[in-house]
């Protein structure tokens, strides 16, 4: 485990209060685990409300456990009208702001009362979160994306979710006109073009013993079964609208096909884990950072039917695959998207926002320059390793804020500085530990520029 996600392993000491702001529908998966990490929160204690659009599913849940939910449109009127006022007013009573995706974020308004995290499912424009003061990625490269757009690093957290699959009644094969002897392979997504289910479509062609149900609905769903016709598959699909009994499907299904074109995570990843069912997907930027091909899954490129029906046919016929990728996707759930993990990270990561406070706090200090000689000595005595070369890299001096060229001196005897004149912003051990896990190192460039870089410097 990194360590940036080591020292978010326990959850903070002292209660907090929590404002949340969700501006999308309560379908999409990211608006989904918003709803699930904030029932989770709940079962932990936590003071809490919610400010979203007051969607009756919505509703169901939160007046269901209690929590109190205020209504917002987020509409152009409200943006025109000035209305995240309200927004600021009910933040008056919560020590942290967390805004849902970028939606949520553009109605954040200025002189916010505590500090604001924006949460980032996906490669988001920061224009988006100019509030936002901490700044909470679902994947690893999103966290690269943020911070090479600007946000400072000690303040990025890179958090998983965890699957969001309610129990439900078991499903009969014979309830969805389905041969019991029948192979069946799962597609649990929106019907859009970017998820690719056009291409498992194609690879179905290739798989005649094997049924395709689609879990989903969206704006393709006519093209897509035309194109069922069109293949003379359309016997052997189920197109099966939105559901809510995902976990049921999943453990009445043989496979689980993730053929998306664009996925920057995909929770139906970790779905597929949790449920104990074989992960086939292509390689999109989510199951590229999660899946081991032939671990815990199978990786394909995307848009390559033959390789997709091949990665299929290998899970179906192969004997012992579906086995070890089902023990390896257990095991990479156990480790790090359990529900308790998951909601222990959360809280340690809001603890930690807590401490780090609002973004204006950050200030620039003057030190002096680097001397590049000694950097390079200093680096080569360390070994080498990250964290006492990113110290030097960024001239750290212990007590960050109001530091001196002549304080810096003193903390590093034999020191890096050649000439005053250069600000840094100075940060603490800690943060800096948790700057250089976020940023790896590479052929061309190492982790001690990368922070240089990252870090604001003039």
């Amino acid at each position: 485990m990194s360590a940036h996600m080591a020292e978010q392993d326990a959850p903070p000491a002292a209660p907090m209060r929590l404002l949340h702001v969700i501006a999308g529908a309560p379908v999409g998966g990211a608006e989904t685990f918003a709803q699930d990490a904030i029932l989770a929160l709940h079962g932990r204690g936590l003071w809490q409300r919610v400010i979203c659009r007051p969607y009756p599913a919505l509703k169901a849940r939160f007046i269901a456990a209690r929590l109190e939910m205020m209504p917002f449109a987020f509409s152009l009127a409200d943006r025109l009208r000035g209305r995240g006022r309200v927004i600021r007013a009910a933040a008056q009573e919560a020590d942290l702001v967390h805004a849902w995706m970028s939606r949520a974020n553009s109605f954040i308004p200025a002189r916010m009362p505590c500090p604001v995290i924006g949460w980032f499912g996906d490669y988001y424009d920061l224009k988006y979160f100019r509030r936002a003061d901490c700044f909470f990625c679902v994947t690893p490269d999103i966290a690269r994306h943020v911070i090479a757009n600007g946000a400072p690093p000690h303040r990025v957290f890179m958090l998983n979710t965890f699957g969001t699959m309610p129990e439900a009644a078991r499903i009969s094969r014979a309830a969805l006109d389905t041969p019991a002897d029948a192979r069946v392979l799962l597609v649990l997504a929106r019907l859009h073009g970017v998820k690719g289910i056009d291409t498992m479509l194609e690879a179905l062609v290739r798989l005649p013993d094997c049924t395709l149900w689609v879990a989903g609905d969206g704006p393709e769903r006519a093209s897509l079964e035309a194109l069922a016709a069109r293949l003379g598959v359309d016997r052997r699909v189920r197109f099966l609208g939105w559901r809510g009994d995902r976990k049921a499907l999943l453990e009445a299904a043989d496979i689980c096909v993730l053929p998306s074109r664009y996925e920057p995570f995909g929770t139906v990843i970790v779905e597929a884990w949790a449920a104990g069912r074989p992960l086939v997907a292509t390689r999109a930027d989510g199951a590229r950072q999660y899946v081991r091909d032939g671990e815990n899954g199978l990786l394909c490129p995307i848009d390559d039917v033959t390789a997709l029906a091949s990665c299929l046919r290998r899970v179906l016929d192969e004997p012992g695959l579906a086995a070890r990728l089902i023990a390896g996707g257990s095991a990479a759930y156990q480790a790090d998207f359990t529900r308790e993990i998951v909601t222990d990270r959360l809280l340690a990561a809001y603890s930690r926002c807590l401490e780090l406070g609002e973004r204006r706090f950050d200030t620039l200090v003057e030190v002096a320059d680097l001397d590049p000689v000694r950097l390079d000595a200093l680096k080569s005595a360390a070994g080498g390793g990250p964290h006492a070369a990113a110290l030097a890299a960024v001239a750290l001096a212990h007590g960050a804020r109001g530091a001196t060229a002549a304080r810096l001196e003193a903390a590093w005897p034999g020191a890096l500085l050649r000439e005053r004149g250069r600000r840094v912003l100075c940060l603490d051990e800690r943060a800096l530990d948790h700057s250089a896990a976020l940023l790896p190192t590479d052929a061309g460039q190492g982790v001690p520029d990368r922070l240089l870089a990252a870090l604001k410097v003039d």
